[in-house]
């Protein structure tokens, strides 16, 4: 399989993706197909690909800009927040922090510059859908 392409696996229901370039969101996961919200059926994944994860994407899910600069040597960080969720963007993948009453916490990995990760991943942490708005 393309690299390019997503696992079965990786898909839940409200996943964003690319179907021959269009941004669909998954209805449902079963063993014959995936359906999308407009009613689209596909039964094989070849055509199914990731939506790269960029300050773009990230701003239309709602998250805000975010930059402060490092004590000691003047380098700016960007990172973007959405509620107590804060994702950096790195060169290859992204980073997530989760802020919580006991403080900011990195979760420690490192994950593919994908949404649909992206939103395994919030979903996972915080048991909430990250919601995309294209318009």
């Amino acid at each position: 399989m393309n690299q390019n392409n997503i696992k079965p696996q990786e898909l839940r229901i409200g996943n964003w993706v690319s179907v021959y370039g269009e941004f669909k969101q998954v209805e449902s996961v079963g063993t014959y197909g995936i359906s999308f919200k407009d009613g689209f059926c596909k039964y094989t994944l070849p055509n199914f690909k990731p939506i790269p994860l960029s300050e773009e994407v990230l701003l239309k899910a709602g998250f805000e800009r975010k930059s402060f600069l490092t004590e000691g040597v003047v380098i700016e960080i960007v990172y973007y927040k959405k509620d107590n969720i804060i994702v950096f963007l790195l060169s290859n993948f992204f980073e997530i922090e989760i802020i919580t009453s006991a403080g900011q916490f990195n979760i420690h990995k490192s994950f593919k510059k994908e949404l649909h990760v992206l939103q395994n991943a919030i979903h996972a942490l915080t048991g909430k859908e990250l919601e995309v708005s294209w318009t």
